[in-house]
């Protein structure tokens, strides 16, 4: 949770703080399945919620002048 803080302190998009959480959790995930840590300490950390634009189409604007 410390790191999450100290991501968040860096101004950097929620995406990316996603992004590197999901990355450390995978991590932590293969080390306790190969019995080499006991717990994933990154597990319950809450991720920040990030916007999708899936599924939006962007608005079509009129056309200049002289372009068609």
């Amino acid at each position: 949770m410390a790191w999450r803080k100290t991501l968040e302190e860096k101004s950097l998009a929620g995406a990316t703080i996603r992004r590197k959480l999901a990355a450390l959790a995978s991590l932590f995930e293969h080390l306790c399945e190969s019995n080499l840590v006991t717990h994933n300490p990154v597990k319950g950390v809450k991720r920040p919620v990030v916007e999708s634009q899936q599924g939006k189409t962007p608005a079509l604007g009129e056309p200049k002048r002289g372009h068609f």
